[in-house]
């Protein structure tokens, strides 16, 4: 897509992202999806990819969540302003993927109180407004992703 923003047609980005989760990721025992929205592609594929992980994709929105359990995923509800962190304990990875801007920080306080790393895929202009400050770039050609590491 333009400057680097997967079109939501693009499936190959979703399988990239879990591609490069697979091979960065695999010795975690549980990674989560914030903000699954209607494209769980990326969950999906890691499902295939790390079958013995715990795989959970979370959305304020229940109907983003119906039938995700068919292909062997954990969805659950949850707000990430409030957070119920007994979800999130133990986890090694959330990832987030075009997040609205003004979930990134709550995601960040989120995966910093249960020492997550955080890794985002933000739409070019979120990206530009929300700064980064101190994220560590990533490269998955064509798109540039941040990941927040607790210091």
């Amino acid at each position: 897509g333009l400057n680097g923003v997967p079109s939501l047609t693009n499936s190959s980005f979703y399988k990239e992202l879990a591609l490069f989760i697979f091979q960065n990721f695999r010795n975690a025992k549980k990674i989560i999806e914030l903000g699954v929205g209607f494209s769980p592609q990326t969950a999906i594929k890691l499902r295939q990819l790390l079958p013995r992980i715990e795989i959970i994709v979370v959305d304020k929105n229940p109907e983003a969540l119906k039938g995700l359990d068919s292909y062997g995923l954990k969805a659950v509800q949850d707000d990430l302003f409030n957070p119920k962190l007994e979800i999130y304990r133990s986890t090694d990875l959330l990832y987030s993927i075009h997040p609205p801007l003004e979930l990134i920080e709550p995601m960040k306080n989120l995966a910093e109180r249960v020492k997550a790393l955080l890794l985002i895929k933000p739409l070019s202009e979120d990206a530009y407004f929300y700064g980064f400050y101190k994220w560590k770039q990533v490269k998955l050609s064509p798109c540039t992703l941040y990941l927040w590491r607790n210091e």
